[in-house]
């Protein structure tokens, strides 16, 4: 394996069961970025209606395995997650899907390989050497011309403070609730932002031939990265 499991960000207990409602306030545009991953997938596969095998990285409560599966029903979609108790929500809401597969573990635990990778707001929790680990079982994991979508926290540290300050002010406008400003400290301080900079060094060291940023909220970006 190339991290080990202590390492990883499981979300269990309450984070699990209060995650599809809090993800869309700490990350307003989050249902956008799902939907833009059908875009960006149909564009990408050379002939959509066609099967493909597609991972899900991270797939917690199945959000993306259950909109990415019904809009491909040909492709076989694998979600794995590390969290069991997500992982249990995520086959409940994927029940009616035939096309669907969650596996408990990380991508080291997985048998072959993909066409298309998603990762969104994974490696966010991890530091820059095991986010590099990750990116190099990513590349392993893909079929020669398949593509990652991957989302992430990114800036260089004025990048981070500036829109930080914006994010603040954007969701203290919209929400007034108990621990929000705990909250905010805790996305301020938690998560590992890398610079975009950096970013793409780290897939192009490992293998990946292009990086496109086609999405930016702020201080998550995504991008879409081709073998």
């Amino acid at each position: 394996m190339a991290y080990s499991m202590k390492n990883i960000e499981i979300f269990d207990g309450q984070r699990a069961q209060t995650y599809d409602s809090t993800i869309n306030v700490w990350f307003d545009q989050y249902e956008t970025l799902i939907n833009l991953l059908k875009s960006v997938i149909n564009t990408k596969l050379a002939e959509p209606n066609k099967p493909y095998r597609i991972l899900v990285l991270g797939s917690g409560t199945g959000n993306e395995l259950l909109q990415l599966a019904t809009a491909f029903p040909q492709s076989e979609f694998v979600g794995v997650d590390p969290s069991a108790q997500m992982n249990e929500i995520a086959k409940e809401k994927t029940k009616g899907l035939n096309n669907v597969q969650i596996v408990e573990g990380t991508i080291d635990n997985l048998e072959g390989k993909f066409d298309a990778i998603t990762s969104i707001l994974v490696t966010q929790f991890f530091e820059t050497s095991t986010k590099k680990q990750i990116i190099r079982s990513i590349y392993e994991k893909l079929n020669r011309g398949g593509f990652l979508i991957h989302a992430d926290a990114f800036g260089n540290s004025n990048q981070v403070d500036t829109n930080f300050e914006i994010y603040n002010s954007f969701l203290r406008f919209k929400h007034d609730f108990e621990g929000l400003k705990q909250g905010l400290d805790q996305v301020k301080n938690s998560l590992n932002y890398i610079e975009e900079s950096r970013m793409e060094f780290l897939f192009k060291e490992a293998g990946f031939s292009s990086v496109t940023k086609f999405f930016q909220w702020l201080i998550f970006a995504a991008w879409l990265i081709e073998k």
